[in-house]
């Protein structure tokens, strides 16, 4: 027993050399640094670490997720950051699953790249709309010869 808690302690002060311990404290450049990657991953905690780890960070995921719930979640700015992501589509209204979408300019459904007919090899620069909205300003147009865009008349 003495033997195994020997093994347990020189075990426990290698993860700590290696900077794997759960938990170890972030330095204040850390903690900014993953902070401001949580906010522009939009709370994506594994694309928020390879952020923080570009930039220079090499704590371990589970020091990441340590601080996440120690300390960025009961911080005043997970209730803002919880408020801009609920007003934002997280998934995809082809197959109902997450990732990376992208909005329609008009109604905001949310779609996959690759859920498309046909597929978009990448996100447009100029205002994109859905094949709903798409198919709806068609149809519109062949009533009349202008159709109404946001109230702007367009011909």
């Amino acid at each position: 027993l003495e033997d195994g808690w020997v093994l347990y302690l020189k075990r426990v002060h290698m993860l700590k050399a290696k900077g794997e311990l759960p938990g170890e404290p972030f330095t204040m450049k850390e903690s900014k640094s993953f902070n401001r990657a949580l906010w522009d991953k939009r709370k994506d905690i594994e694309k928020a670490v390879i952020t923080a780890r570009e930039e220079g960070t090499d704590q371990s995921f589970a020091s990441f997720l340590t601080h996440y719930y120690r300390n960025f979640k009961p911080s005043a700015k997970y209730p803002k950051l919880k408020q801009m992501l609920k007003n934002e589509p997280d998934e995809c209204v082809i197959c109902k699953d997450g990732g990376v979408l992208i909005c329609c300019d008009l109604c905001s459904d949310a779609y996959h790249l690759s859920c498309l007919n046909p597929p978009l090899q990448s996100i447009p620069d100029k205002k994109w709309f859905c094949p709903k909205c798409e198919s709806e300003s068609k149809d519109k147009s062949k009533d009349s010869k202008t159709w109404s865009y946001w109230g702007i008349n367009t011909t």
